[in-house]
């Protein structure tokens, strides 16, 4: 298929010039991978200038990765010539958010296919629009990928973000620190607790192939729906670390606990957790094998991008 791929730009990139860790381009590089003709745009270019892309292009559909919040321009003008728009969503912010509620009802409106990577936004979406449909993230073993051989030298790993909605993490990061283990912190905000910020493939893989935890926390209050799973989860499996997470409503539907993963419920629990399965080394690698065959199983991106395609095939009668 022939399809037009609108993707963010972050401000750290690899050499290509393209951010090649996150979701956009990676769901784009296994799109070719599969065989389709794909054309990039993105959400700093103008209607005009994507217009001309599509047209030139003549997709079978557009494929708009996030973005929810950068405005309508270019997907009001594409679909004034006729397109078919999916938009792909693996976000947390949803219908129930003061200051999004308009944005996804406007969206609504506009595309044909909404696909989040959360369960729990059907049932919010359901009162407004029959466009929404669920299908889970992924693990893409063609990027975070190590031939390296490395001693689980590091007790905890946590990669990901300080953001207003999830400020529990540093307090978190903080206990673990002060309890003398040794923790690598990759992201943004946390600078005082010696975070770096690399999302190169191989460097996060080597991480958690060196991580005896990979550490999980869900974004609360508000934000909290089941089957809440962000990518960070595939990857800490997919990368063999075992994985603690924060306890997500719904998670049983995917994964069976103390089997492929463990869970917390409090920061008390969680440090109580990390102290048992750094001194349990049986059971954390056993736990984190069959995890991450689990994940290559059933969540590779081959799989789930397939899952994605045949979802739009059907939906949009292509």
């Amino acid at each position: 298929m022939k399809i037009l791929v609108i993707v963010k730009r972050f401000p750290f990139k690899t050499c290509n010039g393209l951010n090649e860790y996150q979701d956009g381009i990676r769901i784009v590089e296994e799109l070719k991978r599969q065989g389709h003709e794909i054309v990039i745009g993105f959400f700093d270019q103008s209607a005009e200038q994507i217009r001309i892309l599509y047209l030139e292009f003549k997709p079978d559909f557009v494929f708009q990765t996030g973005g929810i919040n950068r405005g309508f321009d270019i997907i009001k003008c594409l679909k004034s010539l006729g397109a078919k728009i999916v938009i792909w969503h693996p976000d947390a912010y949803w219908l129930n958010q003061k200051n999004s509620k308009h944005l996804f009802l406007e969206a609504f409106d506009i595309i044909d296919l909404f696909i989040t990577t959360m369960k729990g936004h059907i049932e919010i979406a359901k009162p407004y629009t029959d466009k929404v449909v669920w299908s889970p993230h992924f693990f893409d073993h063609t990027y975070y990928k190590s031939d390296n051989i490395l001693a689980k030298a590091d007790d905890v790993i946590f990669v990901g973000n300080k953001t207003p909605c999830s400020l529990q993490r540093e307090e978190y990061l903080k206990e673990i620190v002060k309890k003398g283990y040794r923790t690598i912190i990759v992201g943004w905000g946390f600078s005082s607790l010696g975070s770096v910020i690399n999302y190169d493939g191989k460097f996060i893989a080597d991480c958690y192939k060196k991580s005896k935890i990979g550490l999980n926390m869900i974004s609360g209050g508000e934000l909290n729906y089941n089957l809440q799973f962000s990518v960070r989860m595939y990857q800490v499996m997919g990368c063999g670390c075992f994985l603690l997470t924060e306890y997500i409503p719904g998670i049983e539907e995917l994964f069976i606990l103390k089997k492929h993963l463990d869970v917390f419920h409090t920061k008390e629990e969680m440090l109580e957790k990390i102290d048992y399965y750094l001194k349990h080394e049986d059971a954390r690698e056993k736990i984190a094998l069959k995890g991450q065959k689990e994940i290559f199983d059933k969540y590779t991106i081959d799989k789930s991008v397939g899952r994605y395609l045949s979802i739009i095939k059907k939906k949009l009668k292509l």
